[in-house]
């Protein structure tokens, strides 16, 4: 007997086929699958298990289902099992006992309510006589309470999954096949519409509520039901604040989609467990950018970045230091099957959530690329993301908005030239900050000519920095270090210059004041011929390099708190 669970059009179902995948070859389950004759094979398009009958396969599926709501469902925070504050009775052992509550992982937490946790139990009123005695003499030591509203005294640990899941279901049913609205297919056996299925569905009442007139809401079959429960076994997640942001690589292609799981999903190096309080399962490490990613594109971009450095790493364990070579190996799989990261960041409101934002990234070779192209240049990426921390802001929340704003440029090949300049400005002059600006001011040179293929020549930019610099150097040689300050002004003026005549008259002004001289391009016109917004911003982070260079180092400079 064979059943075969298709890989589905749907991200979340496919993270959770994978994770069936992974479940089922666990070693702690690798007896009982011996013990049935259990056969998994694997291909481009789905799963396929082979047992002696079908009632040994619903068993084995069964273990795995138990077996994955022990690790995600019913498990315990380090607070938890410190206080211990379940009385449970032993009926074995006829005696009471303290244990520790349980809660599911937050994104477990976010689809499921207080109804979901069930126990078997007697309600204290129904109990004999001497076990109340008994009880109440507990409760009185320990100065703990019994379970719920009912005031049970449990027998059993909770547990919140679903313990009456249908799996390969075998009663011939005489309800009309309906279809399934995520794989398609005809069943009989089906499931409404849930948040416990795919955390983005609303349930049954939400969607009557808000569709009155609307029929019948749509159904999902056993199979998709089931396989969504072990998507948490695949997803990457990250809880900051009232935000929980989710990320996990998703393909068409099913054996793809298990190597991707291997190499940047829940089975690579990223994966690191909080097996504290649950709050996150990547970005543990405050080495790592994931650490201080806290909003939707820092946290891809920080992925990425993260996912490169450990597979490059691997591969120089392999002796492999050729960096073409080194992407050939890291994009070969990449280019040859299809390859997205799904991007979900949730945010709570009131007793539900609200989506924040959700993001299909499909453009994986381009980043590796892109950040392949920028250590040949010597460019620290790592810095780049550090200096794009802004911690003059008073508000938390707004300490990387901007850097969430140009990494989401970044992914999407937009121009950040006039974004880095505003940034840098503002946390050099009028924020007092302190940065990389040399390694900043390569990077924007480098991503505006080489990626986005820059409307100004490279000659053309580096006259533009070049005057910028020469500026700042020249102000230091006619002023004092204690007036050094006196150049903000300047180059505040010179920053808002609107046209190519203001901005020369302005040049005109510093040529007089401080003595620059102004370079044979820019005296034949080369601000008319480039990009005047382009010039400026590029002068104006010239200056800024040489201007963050005579400051102190150790003044002013923050990191990611």
């Amino acid at each position: 007997m064979e059943h075969t669970f298709k890989l589905r059009h749907h991200w979340w179902l496919n993270a959770g086929l994978a994770g069936l995948y992974f479940v089922a070859n666990k070693d702690v389950l690798r007896d009982q699958k011996e013990k049935l004759g259990i056969h998994i094979t694997q291909s481009p398009s789905g799963l396929t298990f082979q047992a002696k009958s079908e009632e040994e396969l619903r068993s084995f599926l069964h273990c795995c289902y138990e077996h994955i709501a022990s690790l995600y469902w019913n498990i315990s925070n380090a607070s938890q099992k410190e206080k211990k504050e379940l009385i449970i009775y032993d009926k074995e052992k006829d005696e009471l006992q303290l244990a520790p509550k349980r809660v599911p992982i937050p994104p477990i937490q976010k689809v499921i309510s207080a109804k979901s946790w069930k126990a078997e139990g007697e309600k204290y009123e129904d109990l004999p006589e001497n076990l109340k005695k008994r009880v109440d003499k507990f409760m009185k030591e320990t100065g703990r309470k019994l379970w719920g509203k009912d005031k049970k005294l449990l027998y059993t640990l909770p547990v919140c999954h679903d313990t009456e899941i249908k799996i390969l279901p075998t009663k011939k049913s005489r309800k009309k096949p309906s279809i399934c609205c995520i794989c398609g297919e005809n069943h009989t056996e089906m499931y409404q519409i849930a948040q416990p299925i795919y955390l983005l569905f609303a349930s049954s009442s939400a969607s009557q509520s808000f569709h009155s007139q609307g029929r019948k809401p749509d159904v999902v079959c056993w199979e998709c039901n089931f396989l969504s429960k072990f998507a948490y076994e695949c997803i990457h997640y990250k809880v900051h604040d009232d935000t929980m942001m989710i990320i996990s690589p998703n393909s068409s292609n099913f054996k793809h989609l298990l190597n991707l799981q291997q190499k940047l999903g829940s089975y690579s190096s990223l994966r690191a467990f909080d097996d504290q309080y649950f709050l996150k399962n990547i970005g543990l490490n405050k080495q790592e950018l994931l650490y201080h990613a806290k909003k939707p594109h820092e946290l891809l971009w920080a992925f990425y970045y993260d996912a490169y450095k450990l597979l490059k790493d691997q591969l120089a364990a392999q002796e492999i230091d050729d960096l073409d070579e080194i992407m050939r190996d890291l994009l070969g799989e990449i280019l040859y099957a299809p390859t997205e990261i799904i991007l979900i960041a949730l945010s709570d409101k009131g007793q539900t959530f609200i989506t924040q934002d959700l993001i299909i990234y499909q453009d994986t070779a381009y980043v590796f690329r892109l950040l392949s192209h920028m250590e040949k240049q010597g460019i620290e990426m790592k810095s780049v993301f550090d200096d794009l921390y802004e911690p003059q802001q008073n508000k938390d929340e707004n300490k990387t908005l901007k850097r969430n704003q140009i990494l989401k440029k970044i992914l999407n090949k937009h121009s950040i030239l006039r974004d880095m300049e505003e940034f840098c400005f503002r946390k050099i002059i009028t924020g007092d900050g302190f940065m990389r600006m040399r390694n900043m001011l390569l990077f924007v040179k480098e991503y505006q000519l080489v990626i986005r293929g820059d409307i100004m020549t490279k000659d053309q930019i580096n006259v533009a920095v070049n005057l910028g610099k020469q500026i700042v150097l020249q102000a230091k040689e006619q002023l004092k270090q204690e007036d050094l300050k006196k150049i903000r002004g300047d180059l505040f003026k010179l920053r808002k210059t609107r046209t190519p005549t203001d901005f020369l008259n302005q040049l005109n002004t510093l040529q007089f004041r401080y003595g620059i001289s102004v370079s044979r391009p820019i005296q034949e016109g080369l601000i008319d011929e480039a990009n005047f917004e382009d010039f400026r911003a590029y002068c104006v982070l010239g200056a800024l390099n040489v201007y963050n260079s005579l400051k102190k180092s150790n003044e002013g400079e923050m990191r990611d708190e």
